[in-house]
């Protein structure tokens, strides 16, 4: 099973329970076809950019989920079938290398007790800090002969 992100647009003449009967719909497939539903956002009126349908206002619903490849096509379809979805999109999640890494580190924070740590801070060595940003004065003639310098070139 791969994750996937439901993104899609309802007019805004569709009323509250056609909306609730929607989303239940649409949940009611995915976990029919061995789904599971990881995260939902639920109708937010939105304008649109572009009419769609000659509408400039709907509904934006989300939903990720996790569906098998053979299911996704008919799982479409009726999503294109469906009187009460403007358009909708149907967009391959992929989890980042980052992200893994970015939660192990924090694990691994999390088991060290602040006496650790602390014992990690007074062995490390300290450098002294340099101060290699002090502006040099640069006279009036200089500045006259670099600007004829880059005119002449």
């Amino acid at each position: 099973m791969k994750l996937y992100e439901l993104t899609y647009l309802s007019p805004l003449d569709t009323s509250e329970e056609e909306l609730n009967t929607l989303s239940q719909n649409i949940r009611g497939f995915i976990v029919k076809d061995q789904g599971t539903i990881e995260k939902t956002m639920g109708p937010i009126r939105r304008d649109l950019g572009n009419p769609v349908k000659d509408k400039t206002q709907a509904y934006l619903s989300s939903l990720n989920f996790n569906l098998n490849i053979e299911s996704l096509s008919l799982f479409e379809k009726k999503l294109g079938a469906d009187p009460h979805i403007l358009r909708y999109i149907i967009l391959e999640k992929k989890i980042r290398k980052e992200t893994k890494k970015r939660s192990l580190a924090r694990k691994e924070i999390e088991t060290k007790t602040p006496f650790d740590t602390i014992d990690e801070l007074t062995t490390k060595e300290v450098k002294p800090v340099e101060d290699t940003a002090k502006p040099t004065k640069v006279e009036l003639k200089e500045i006259d002969e670099k600007i004829e310098e880059i005119l002449n070139d």
